[in-house]
């Protein structure tokens, strides 16, 4: 799985080099409209559908997440800060990665649907955005941002040719040379 992980920070050159793709035909994304939520992906065990009115039997099982130790809200501050610095972790691993990076709107500020991870028959404040966020939200969209910021500040993270252990040559003006080899 180590190996996997490092193919698909770098690219998936694996996937994409050998028939002329370049890193940025990887599309890399932590969370979908189809899933949770990035906040809930680090605050909930199990999904939540009941909502939606079928037992909460719609929606995957397979969530990939992790509550912390307490499903959903707590206030226990040694578990919001865990996952805080989790939601922090895993927007800058998609965000140093290679290719192009899709943050599922409302991320960048922690938006939950309170554990309901299928909301397409939702119109309530599930899926709707609260555009006034609390200060734990604001500073998770500054960082956020600082990575956005980081990210196109630095040519070697969306790099146009797929790594080959060399630098990448620079014009004068700091715009990045054809391949050359890369």
């Amino acid at each position: 799985m180590l190996s996997d992980l490092g193919y698909r920070l770098t690219g998936s050159s694996d996937l994409y080099q050998y028939d002329g793709r370049k890193p940025y035909a990887s599309i890399n994304f932590m969370t979908a409209h189809d899933g949770f939520t990035l906040c809930d992906l680090v605050s909930y065990n199990n999904k939540h559908n009941e909502a939606n009115g079928d037992e909460n039997r719609d929606g995957t099982d397979n969530n990939d997440s992790w509550n912390m130790g307490a499903e959903g809200p707590t206030d226990d501050p040694a578990i919001n800060t865990m996952r805080e610095r989790q939601m922090r972790n895993l927007l800058t691993t998609l965000m140093l990665s290679q290719g192009v990076p899709m943050i599922n709107g409302g991320d960048e500020f922690a938006r939950s649907q309170q554990g309901n991870n299928n909301c397409y028959c939702q119109d309530n404040e599930l899926t709707w955005f609260n555009w006034n966020p609390d200060e734990r939200r604001k500073r998770l969209l500054e960082f956020t941002c600082k990575l956005v910021h980081l990210r196109l500040a630095h040519p070697n993270l969306h790099r146009r040719e797929f790594f080959q252990d060399r630098e990448i040559r620079m014009k004068g003006d700091g715009t990045q040379l054809g391949s050359s080899g890369m």
